[in-house]
């Protein structure tokens, strides 16, 4: 059974976990830490039986930083070894999950005062906000991800995954409009493929088809304004 206690430990006796795969940026540490400041450390750490981070090692850090000798911690018991590391990956994979409404979120940032800290909320730009007319559908269905969405697919600063239900799901409305899903053929690509081939030592007679949701969303980055495309319009979708 599984089991957890709120409780306060030194920061000190909290254990990172050392194959962590979160990649944490300098930046991370400095607007948690500020957050911290403004508005105290609200999330508690969770740790397992042995007090090993199963989430949290960025706050740990900010509190590291802030100077800060004890933690709120939500420690777990019972867990199996798979669900620690599952949830390690979870914790962080939902979250990048969910977009932002920015019409709301440009409201609430009125509201607010973050003093001289730097959160990079830029809303200053058209690009945030569009100009509101001839504006198409979201092509993910989402309607939490706002203007950018739909002007962009994927924002240009945001990490593009290509793994994810929306996008494979867009994939599938192309695959249903092309009328071949085969990669160009290997005289098209000359000696690159061959050499390719030496160094992996295989036989390549082609590639796979180039991912159509990649090629929109680098024709909406990238097109200039008034710019023209072969490919479908959006409303063919």
């Amino acid at each position: 059974m599984i089991t957890k206690e709120l409780m306060k430990l030194p920061v000190a006796d909290l254990v990172p976990y050392e194959n962590n795969p979160r990649v944490i940026s300098p930046e991370a540490v400095d607007a948690c830490a500020e957050s911290m400041r403004q508005c105290s450390a609200l999330d508690p750490i969770e740790v397992d039986e042995n007090n090993v981070i199963l989430s949290g090692h960025t706050r740990r850090l900010a509190m590291m930083q802030l100077g800060m000798e004890t933690a709120d911690v939500v420690r777990y018991t019972g867990l199996t070894e798979e669900q620690k590391q599952k949830y390690r990956i979870l914790a962080n994979k939902t979250g990048e999950m969910s977009g932002w409404d920015f019409d709301k979120l440009e409201q609430e940032l009125a509201e607010v005062d973050f003093g001289e800290f730097d959160f990079d909320f830029d809303l200053s730009a058209e690009s945030m906000t569009g100009s509101g007319e001839g504006k198409q559908e979201n092509p993910y269905g989402n309607k939490t991800s706002g203007a950018l969405a739909e002007k962009y697919i994927a924002p240009p600063f945001s990490v593009i995954d290509c793994c994810s239900g929306t996008w494979q799901k867009r994939k599938n409305k192309w695959n249903e409009i092309l009328s071949s899903k085969e990669g160009r053929d290997t005289a098209l690509l000359g000696k690159g493929l061959d050499r390719l081939a030496q160094v992996t030592s295989k036989t390549l007679s082609g590639t796979s088809m180039f991912d159509p949701v990649l090629a929109e969303t680098m024709l909406a980055w990238f097109c200039p304004e008034g710019g023209m495309s072969l490919i479908r319009s959006l409303e063919a979708l």
